[in-house]
């Protein structure tokens, strides 16, 4: 039995299919459910393509928050990104499974920040001030809200039990 059922996006309103419509993902029909919250949902999303990180940190820490969350889900959606962006297999295999020690000093901060946000919430002082020798305090505040964002997100698509999609969603929609 389904936990929810999704709506059918061509008997939505024109508003929410235009929200679906520039992202047209599995997790949006998820989210059209709350019609009040699809619109900023979307468009924090897509908010951290534009955000003062780089691509390679922000697929970093999707992928790892999606791997400490069992959320294949974002995985899905994100491998193929985080290679685009110079996630090399040696560095997936760290994230995703925790195999091997081929992080640098940045990347094994960046780590150890989301794994301390995912479990504690709070990041100890050493474990902040580790990350912050290589981010100013406006990425790192943009670093907290997204690991805070694909949490959400995975927590929705989990309970939810939202499928994966046939394949990965472009971005091209929503950030034009």
């Amino acid at each position: 039995m389904d936990r929810v059922i999704f709506p059918d996006v061509m008997s939505v309103n024109k508003e929410l299919r235009h929200q679906y419509e520039r992202f047209p993902a599995n997790a949006i029909r998820a989210a059209l459910l709350c019609p009040e919250n699809i619109e900023s949902y979307i468009a924090l999303g897509g908010s951290f393509r534009k955000a003062n990180l780089s691509d390679f940190d922000r697929e970093f820490v999707i992928l790892r928050l999606a791997k400490l969350s069992e959320c294949g889900y974002e995985i899905m959606q994100h491998a193929h990104l985080a290679q685009s962006v110079g996630i090399t297999p040696d560095i997936l295999d760290k994230l995703l499974y925790d195999k091997g020690n081929v992080l640098d000093s940045k990347q094994n901060a960046l780590l150890n920040y989301v794994d301390a946000c995912f479990f504690h919430v709070k990041a100890s002082d050493g474990v902040f001030f580790s990350l912050k020798q290589y981010y100013a305090d406006e990425q790192l505040a943009t670093l907290t809200l997204l690991i805070g964002f694909y949490w959400m997100t995975a927590v929705l698509v989990e309970n939810l039990e939202v499928p994966l999609d046939a394949t990965p969603t472009s971005w091209t929609r929503l950030l034009s």
